[in-house]
């Protein structure tokens, strides 16, 4: 009976032994776990704010297109108008005066003594035809911005007008 006894002490002593080791891991994986709980929370977070900042940045640049879109029908009507595009602006990229893709605009397309094939007219590029390119080129160019008011009268020279030869009406 006291080998029973015996192995019973052993089996418990091991039991034992055996329980305060998963004690200690249980602790640390619970540690573990809420270590990588917060990680995780703060991961979610920042997901939350960069999906909030990329719809806020999406509003913008949606904001920015439509502002682009309402400004380029602005020139493109000036244009359609006969006003030209004042020399210190740029046109909006894709509008009708851009230049082709790889073109510098400096340089000639034509080599010297090359002549315009039929139907191209200058700074047209082959395959592309404008209407109203076209139609300008029939027309006599017009100013940019409103018409300049009539200059004053020129004073009296020796009591006459100038311009009426001394004859009064």
């Amino acid at each position: 009976m006291e080998d029973t006894l015996n192995n019973s002490n052993d089996l418990f002593l091991t039991f034992r032994k055996e329980m305060e080791e998963m004690s200690k891991k249980t602790k640390r994986l619970e540690k573990e776990n809420m270590t990588l709980n917060r990680k995780h929370d703060a991961t979610n977070q920042n997901i939350l704010k960069m999906a909030e900042e990329r719809t806020k940045y999406q509003q913008e640049v949606d904001s920015e297109k439509k502002k682009n879109m309402k400004l380029t029908s602005i020139i493109n009507q000036m244009q359609k108008q006969g006003r030209g595009v004042a020399g210190n602006m740029s046109l909006p990229e894709g509008s009708i005066g851009e230049y082709a893709e790889g073109d510098e605009g400096t340089e000639s397309e034509y080599e010297e003594g090359d002549e315009y094939e039929e139907g191209e007219g200058e700074g047209e590029s082959e395959g592309e035809y404008d209407e109203d390119t076209e139609d300008e080129l029939h027309e006599a160019p017009k100013p940019f911005g409103p018409v300049p008011p009539p200059p004053p009268p020129q004073a009296a020279v020796n009591g006459a007008m100038a311009g009426t030869n001394g004859v009064k009406h």
